[in-house]
This record gives C-alpha cells, structure tokens and sequence, in this order.
C-alpha cells in the first residue's frame, strides 16, 4: 500500500509542476483516502488545493495535518493538560477535570498540570486527593513543589486534622 501511495504522491507532484492544479488534487485526495493517517499526505493535498485555489479545502487539509501530528506527538497530554489548567483558570471545572485526569493518566510530566488538578480537587473540597496529587509533585519536581506547594500543603493538613 505504501508503494502505491507514493505512485499517487509523485503523479500528483507531477501535476503541480506542469500547473494542472485539478489533476494534483485528485491524485493527492486518493493518497489520503488510501492512507488517511499519514499527516504529509495532508501537506500535500493542502498545498494541491491551494494551487487550484480551493481554499477552505486547503485549510481543512492543513488543519487535518496539524490534528493527526499533535495526536501522534509526545506533547499531546501536555497540550491537553494546559488547556484543562486554562478551563480551570476560566472556572470550567467539570471540562478541566476531564482533562486533567486525563493528561495525569497518560503519565505528563508537567508538575503545572498536577498543580491545576491539586488545586481543582481543593475547589471540590477532596482534600486526601489533592494531597495524593501534591506528593507526586513533590516527587516529581522538588524545587517546584517547595516553591509552590508547600503552605498548600500545611492547609491540606489543617483541613483535615
């Protein structure tokens, strides 16, 4: 199968280079229904589209591009776990639980993203969790964990004596 995608991908390019936009773009399109989880395959097709001045179709190749990298990317669960830390900044407290639990279970790194769901379990008055969540902090990043956390910490405590 990977033979024949890149068959379509160089008739394709052969297409844009003698200007026949059209063609490019209906070799490219083929490429992706044959292999829809390849990103490039999405550059090209996007760029193809561009050419024929099919605009939104471009913006919509290029947006499936960036959606299938940052999928595929280490940073995914970073992304997520911000814009769960961002929902909470903003008081979505349900939509950023989701996301924070979800981005602590696929293991992130960011001691930031325990913090926000440290702080979400507070709000929520579910002090043994925010306690769990503030050792692994600590753990994980002291420097961060003395800086930030310590006096939350000692409230924790107080909460629950």
């Amino acid at each position: 199968m990977a033979i024949r995608a890149e068959a379509l991908v160089n008739k394709g390019y052969s297409c844009l280079e003698k200007g026949d936009y059209g063609d490019a773009v209906k070799f490219l399109k083929q490429v992706v229904e044959l292999s829809p989880n390849n990103p490039e395959y999405y550059a090209y097709l996007g760029e193809a589209c561009f050419f024929n001045k099919e605009y939104e179709q471009a913006q919509d190749a290029f947006d499936k591009r960036e959606r299938l990298i940052l999928q595929n990317s280490f940073l995914n669960s970073d992304v997520q776990g911000y814009r769960g830390c961002i929902l909470l900044e903003q008081g979505d407290i349900e939509k950023a639980e989701a996301l924070l639990k979800e981005a602590v279970e696929k293991k992130v790194q960011s001691p930031q993203i325990y913090y926000s769901l440290a702080m979400l379990f507070l709000r929520k008055k579910n002090f043994q969790e925010a306690k769990k969540v503030l050792k692994k902090i600590e753990s994980m990043d002291p420097f961060f964990y003395y800086r930030k956390i310590k006096d939350l910490l000692n409230q924790i405590g107080l909460a629950l004596s």
